[in-house]
């Protein structure tokens, strides 16, 4: 085969430049300007058109952190590559502007001058043109460049100002730079500094609002809530900084405070001979994910020697919903250990009633809201909700209550609790105090006697079959979508099924389906399940029936649904089934698509020759996958750690004193513990392994499980090895050239290259891959391919060739470059040494670098 020519190599090396050129200009995901590039070309344009008006707009993808959680990284990378590309073709036809992305989910446009309205325009296109699977909302904000001085880095920040003030809201997609902009920030950052004074100085306190008997009007409970008691501005409404500390992570500090203060308020009262009320402290979803509530408060009662039935607990229902298994874990401790806990703000729109099955509660809070509108039917769900409660055995507050309609309204449905300012606003300590030391406005009852209070009027469920009692409409509302089936043999047809049961499941206008199969309408995989479920029904006579879940196709898209079926009678050869359907379609396909993410995160790191696993300190267990059993030759995916693995002869002798290092490290309580061992895999061979092991927290702050990784060096420690030896055998020769070149001067590195074409390495100190960024050998040879050249920057190229190949052993050399380290900055230097011949034969020139 013929030497490449002269010409072809030259052709090589410019297209090799033109790639590292583009590699630096452009977003290696989204092919959009690097932010770097956008801030050159934007200045380059300006100056330019130092007459036409330009804006500078920044686009963030709302909630983009919940594609990556749900689906995982590969499909927030699509929606970011699909974002991206529909971003520029909207702006493709627009003279002048050209687009770029910021970082993560954040990008920007330079445009010729744009109104609100052509923004929002804007950004619903991009949304719209995005695969429908994704359905992006996206939020914009605008700087309109007036001062052409500013630094562009700067102009694009004031935009993302901008943008932050409707990032989060509900009603505005599109926000406009204004100078007063960045003094609200600065004004927040204020507050936020006066808060943790106030948190500090104990200028937060509880203030009590009543909750009374609708019937009498008297006290028989309260609710604390958290005032600001400023030192100039008196009483900060709460509207004016609980917000903010919500977003700054100090909802948790507010909290405690309150409650803390609530509970040496009763003990103060007790100690006075005053008799409490019960008094019920907020907890948020912020609580729970950050502290064992249970354990806190119950430390604060015995810590005050309160009684728990004083202290009540109010969780909020988007709580539950958000976060529904820990609210739930958190809800049944607090039960378990004496407390009543009631759900606050039900009705506020984040749920159903179907949620209260699930949900262990003392108390149900019902947000007045529900009659914020006077239609007939939020009179009607109302009425259902109180019924529903009820019938569940859970007392019913009504909170927000402020008008006499109101008051007849919950007295009708049977609803005999309330709070609102039509009976109290909320007071301080020392006002309520003395509301419960006159005694004559208080009602002092238990849960129980709150159960009889409300259960007077109670009928039994067999009431709801006289049609004069409920109405169609309201037992739709309750029930949900049911219907009767008959089954027939291999045959489940549709009997009756009620609006709610039609609406979801015959939406799709087929003619005659309400006494077709039920089969027929069914995945063909499920359809035996459901059958099976059938017959089961009809010898299973106990209240909870039989459950399961199908699939149907309808509309083009596969809809799941759970029934739950219960035996009524037979009829000649048939029987009829009755069935409740709920549509968990959602609920599932967050399941396949969590099921789907593991799987692809397992691939990832079977495919990256990363090896992750868990650890349980307590047990000194060591979990793992299947594919680590079959790479390392383990009998089984669990193991005794560190003992388990030396006894399987996976750790080589010559490492399991630092292997159980590692571990006694962790066990002692370590956050943090990494080393390197020699092991043996299945097939035979021998690796350097670095194993890492980081512990992680429960929620009392206790390490009691730890993460492992465990990558492959082996190139790396080899090529350590390699270098050392190196070090260990250079010849006398050589070392009197590095002593030379060491004669008074400073160095921050030294390197060694072979004198061939591209100039490949000799060798590089530690010092020298410090500078460049690199944190290991295997890097640096992985993004250079041990070439020297590749890390020097291309306009020097030129200067660094020039004459380097003719140097004849003993000559010297003197040239000054700039290295291009990872992160892509510059670094300046003047190297200088001589030619000599490495330990093999090679010619090679050996140089010390001293940063300019």
């Amino acid at each position: 085969m013929d030497a490449p020519s002269l010409k072809a190599l030259e052709h090589e090396n410019a297209e090799l430049r033109e790639r590292l050129n583009d590699a630096r200009r452009y977003d290696g995901l989204t092919g959009l300007l690097s932010k770097g590039a956008f801030c050159d070309a934007v200045s380059t344009a300006l100056d330019r058109s130092p007459s036409e008006r330009h804006v500078i707009v920044c686009f963030d993808i709302r909630r983009f952190k919940l594609v990556n959680d749900l689906h995982g990284l590969e499909e927030g990378d699509e929606l970011l590559r699909s974002f991206a590309g529909a971003l520029k073709h909207r702006f493709a036809d627009v003279a002048g502007s050209f687009v770029g992305r910021l970082g993560g989910d954040l990008f920007v446009v330079f445009a010729p001058a744009m109104t609100i309205g052509e923004v929002q325009r804007a950004l619903d296109d991009v949304c719209s043109a995005c695969p429908e699977r994704f359905d992006p909302t996206a939020v914009a904000g605008i700087y309109r460049i007036e001062d052409r001085g500013l630094p562009v880095a700067l102009m694009c920040d004031r935009a993302m100002m901008a943008l932050r003030t409707v990032k989060e809201s509900y009603f505005g997609r599109v926000a406009e730079y204004e100078p007063g902009l960045r003094d609200a920030l600065v004004e927040e950052r204020a507050l936020l500094d006066g808060i943790e004074v106030a948190l500090d100085e104990d200028q937060i306190e509880p203030f009590f609002q009543p909750k009374c008997n609708i019937r009498t009007g008297k006290i028989v409970g309260a609710e604390a809530l958290a005032r600001w008691r400023h030192p100039e501005r008196g009483i900060v409404p709460p509207a004016e900084f609980v917000p903010l500390l919500e977003r700054n992570g100090f909802i948790r500090a507010l909290d405690v405070r309150v409650w803390e203060r609530t509970a040496a308020w009763i003990a103060q009262l007790v100690a006075q001979g005053i008799e409490p009320v019960p008094v019920s402290v907020n907890v948020s979803r912020a609580d729970v994910d950050g502290m064992d509530v249970c354990a806190t408060l119950t430390g604060i009662v015995e810590r005050y020697g309160i009684d728990r039935s004083l202290m009540e607990v109010e969780i909020t229902e988007s709580a539950y919903a958000d976060r529904r298994d820990s609210i739930i874990e958190a809800s049944d401790e607090l039960m378990a250990e004496g407390f009543v806990v009631l759900m606050d703000d039900f009705g506020s729109g984040y749920s159903s009633l179907n949620m209260l099955r699930d949900i262990n509660v003392n108390v149900l809070k019902i947000d007045m809201r529900f009659l914020d509108r006077t239609d007939r039917r939020s009179r009607d769900i109302m009425e259902s909700v109180v019924h529903m409660a009820r019938w569940l055995g859970l007392p019913v507050i009504a909170e927000g209550v402020e008008t006499d309609e109101q008051v007849r309204f919950l007295l009708d449905v049977g609803c005999v609790f309330a709070q609102g300012f039509r009976f109290y606003r909320p007071m301080d300590a020392a006002s309520f105090a003395a509301l419960l030391a006159e005694g004559d406005n208080v009602e002092r009852v238990t849960l129980s006697e709150r159960f009889d209070a409300e259960g007077s009027s109670v009928f039994d469920f067999k009431d709801l079959l006289h049609e004069d009692v409920i109405s169609d409409r309201m037992l739709t509302n309750i029930l949900g979508a049911v219907a009767l089936f008959s089954l027939d043999g291999a045959s489940l047809r549709v009997l009756r099924g009620n609006p709610a049961y039609r609406d979801l499941v015959e939406w799709d206008g087929e003619g005659g389906t309400a006494r077709a199969d039920v089969l027929d309408r069914v995945h063909e995989d499920d359809r035996p399940l459901l059958l099976d479920a059938a017959r089961r029904a009809r010898t299973v006579h106990d209240d909870e029936g039989v459950e399961v879940t199908v699939r149907r196709t309808a509309g083009g898209r596969t809809q799941w649904l759970e029934l739950r079926l219960f035996h009524l009678y037979a009829s000649g050869d048939a029987d009829v089934l009755y069935g409740g359907v709920s549509d968990v379609t959602e609920r599932m396909e967050d399941v396949e698509a969590l099921r789907m993410s593991e799987r692809r995160f397992e691939i990832a790191m079977e495919a990256s020759g990363l090896v992750v696993f868990e650890l349980d300190i307590p047990t000194r267990t060591a979990r793992y996958s299947a594919y680590v059993q079959n790479a390392f030759g383990l009998d089984a995916t669990v193991a005794n750690a560190p003992e388990g693995f030396i006894e399987q002869g996976s750790v080589d002798e010559v490492s399991v004193g630092d292997f159980r290092a590692l571990y006694e490290r962790i066990f002692r309580g370590d956050s943090r513990s990494s080393t390197v061992v020699r092991a043996h895999m299945a097939d035979g061979s021998t690796v350097w392994n670095r194993i890492t092991l980081i512990a992680v927290e429960n929620e009392r702050g206790k390490a009691t499980k730890a993460v492992g990784l465990v990558e492959n060096i082996t190139r790396e420690k080899e090529m350590e090895l390699s270098l050392s030896q190196r070090g260990l055998v250079l010849s006398e020769a050589n070392q009197r050239v590095l002593a030379r070149l060491l004669e008074g001067t400073v160095t921050f590195g030294a390197i060694g290259r072979y004198l061939e074409r591209d100039f490949p390495l000799y060798f590089l100190t530690a010092e020298m891959l410090a500078l460049l960024g690199y944190g290991t050998y295997s890097e640096l040879i992985e993004a250079t391919g041990g070439i020297a050249h590749v890390l020097a920057r291309v306009d020097d190229l030129e200067e660094l060739e020039r004459g380097m190949l003719e140097l004849k052993v003993g000559e010297g050399y003197r040239i000054r470059y700039s290295f291009v380290c990872k992160d892509g900055s510059l670094l300046p230097v003047e190297e200088r040494g001589f030619a000599v011949e490495a330990e093999d034969g090679r010619p090679a020139i050996i140089g010390l670098c001293t940063v300019l």
